[in-house]
């Protein structure tokens, strides 16, 4: 199995290296450039240790014609956790066609290995290899994107879905992410309502095992717009439908935010947010999305089966001072986390604190540091800290 799954995946970056050198030869502007990075930090807690990270980064991009482009990313990564990751992080041929469509329209696409979102970010936020499409009109835009994983390295890979698919994460002979076919397709009606914007979307996931499988369908509803010229809000909520040999499966996620822009006030900014998704209760089970993705900052929190109440406060201290660098951002923030269908002991599962700054040093220097912790209800548990600062170099 793991010399075929090799051979698949030489072979795959053997057909985008040539599909790209084919494209790169026509290339009128072409620009090839590299980054660094590096993290270093600590994990504090009672099994505290080290946090530490390098990533070293090559990338090319370029116009093929005055509509057409190209671009690609490789890198390898080393860390503490992952001794040694070299990876395709993306290579596509994109294309724009402004009035292709009429008056007004554009007309998008991309091909190869690109990262795609749902419109609300709680049901796929990952990398496929695919294409897209996207046709807009001032009414309406209208996207669309289907793609495979199965040739995405298992370790850069947040896909689990199943348990054949973690069973495949914990087999070390097992390269490769779960092989599945994603479709994704929205309608978004720009200020279709006043000044708000709604969007109507739908995920599909379909399982390519012949056991063991697990498919779902993920329709979802988000709106959007200002309250005032300083006040703007988003909320969402997402259904999902899942079937396997055991049946068919419900379950769901909804969210609210509410952002207020301060420009005058050092460029502030001031973000609450509140999310609910459902749990192994009555006629629902627990929401999972399809690319795993954390509650928390500090600690493992699967999003299933709770509620979490957040707040951030962030500014640039030095906005309009005579020689300083207006280019950094800091923030604090808080995160609460809530079982409401648990014992009322059991209602209120802790707090996490965090802080963050980000300066660009200069234009192709970035520098980060973040810290927080978590603090459980429960004091015998113990508090889960984590800091770690972070260097970016572009060359």
């Amino acid at each position: 199995m793991v010399t075929y799954s090799r051979r698949r995946y030489r072979f795959f970056i053997a057909v985008f290296v040539m599909s790209l050198a084919g494209g790169l030869s026509s290339v009128t502007a072409f620009d090839v450039g590299a980054t660094f990075e590096t993290t270093a930090g600590a994990h504090l807690s009672a099994d505290w240790g080290l946090l530490h990270s390098e990533r070293f980064l090559l990338w090319a991009d370029g116009d093929i014609t005055r509509s057409i482009s190209v671009a690609a990313q490789g890198s390898i990564t080393v860390s503490v956790s992952r001794p040694f990751i070299a990876d395709l992080d993306f290579a596509r041929v994109s294309g724009e066609f402004p009035g292709a469509l009429g008056s007004g329209s554009l007309l998008a696409f991309s091909v190869g290995r690109f990262a795609v979102e749902d419109p609300t970010g709680s049901v796929f936020s990952h990398a496929i290899d695919g294409v897209s499409l996207r046709t807009a009109f001032p009414s309406v835009v209208m996207s669309f994107a289907g793609g495979y994983t199965g040739f995405l390295l298992k370790g850069t890979s947040r896909i689990l879905v199943s348990d054949a698919d973690r069973l495949d994460e914990a087999d070390t002979t097992v390269m490769f992410a779960p092989a599945r076919v994603i479709s994704l397709f929205d309608m978004t009606f720009p200020e279709s309502i006043g000044s708000q914007t709604v969007v109507l979307g739908v995920v599909g996931n379909f399982d390519l095992r012949s056991v063991e499988y697990v498919h779902s369908l993920s329709p979802s509803f988000s709106m959007s717009g200002p309250v005032s010229d300083e006040v703007f809000y988003g909320l969402y909520g997402v259904g999902a439908v899942r079937y396997s040999a055991d049946g068919f499966r419900y379950a769901y996620v909804a969210g609210i935010g509410v952002r207020v822009y301060l420009e005058r006030l050092l460029a502030s900014r001031v973000a609450v947010n509140a999310r609910y998704a459902s749990g192994d209760i009555g006629p629902f089970s627990l929401y999972e999305p399809i690319s795993v993705f954390d509650a928390g900052a500090i600690r493992d929190v699967p999003i299933g089966d709770l509620l979490t109440l957040g707040a951030e406060y962030s500014l640039n201290p030095f906005l309009g001072l005579i020689g300083v660098r207006p280019d950094i951002r800091t923030s604090v923030g808080s995160r609460g986390f809530f079982r409401p269908h648990g014992a009322v002991s059991d209602l209120y599962d802790g707090f996490e604190v965090i802080a963050r700054v980000a300066y660009r040093v200069f234009s192709d220097v970035d520098f980060g540091l973040f810290g927080g912790a978590f603090v459980p209800t429960d004091p015998t548990d113990g508090v889960t800290g984590r800091i770690e600062a972070n260097l970016s170099l572009t060359f």
